[in-house]
């Protein structure tokens, strides 16, 4: 998947085309996502997480009644999210603002408490997708400005 969204990335650079197009034909059903809305299930509880790039926070959803559960503030312009269901956290890639020379971070929410830990890393520069392998307990941010990937360790206490 990290390959597939490296391979997205550059074509976008490249092309100069929208990312979210390319996006939308390795990942199906995200044209139907309002813009800046991605959205990932957790299996267990069923839990949606929605980010809300014009607000800077995430939605998080009940998945059986569709009621907001609660808003978690997170990083400017927050654009993917990931779901490590082993470890019931959840990744959201910020992408930052170059206008304000904002880089761009990783916010961490604790699927259990709704907490955030925000994560920097200074070689990434506008982070625009993010996934979770639960198997290898690592966590793939894809960074569009700084044209690298960022491996994060998902082991927590």
């Amino acid at each position: 998947m990290t390959k597939t969204i490296l391979s997205v990335v550059e074509s976008y650079r490249r092309l100069r085309l929208p990312v979210r197009d390319y996006l939308a034909a390795i990942l199906p059903g995200l044209a139907d996502l309002p813009i800046g809305a991605f959205q990932t299930l957790l299996p267990r509880p069923k839990t949606i997480y929605v980010t809300n790039s014009g607000s800077n926070n995430v939605t998080v959803i009940d998945g059986q009644t569709d009621a907001i559960v609660s808003t978690v503030p997170v990083g400017t312009f927050p654009i993917a999210v990931a779901v490590d269901p082993k470890t019931n956290f959840i990744y959201v890639a910020n992408n930052g603002d170059s206008q304000a020379s904002i880089q761009g971070n990783v916010t961490v929410i604790n699927g259990t408490t709704n907490t955030t830990t925000t994560l920097t890393d200074p070689k990434a520069i506008g982070p625009i997708a993010v996934a979770a392998n639960s198997a290898t307990n690592k966590i793939y941010v894809a960074n569009w400005g700084s044209s690298n990937v960022t491996v994060i360790d998902g082991a927590h206490d």
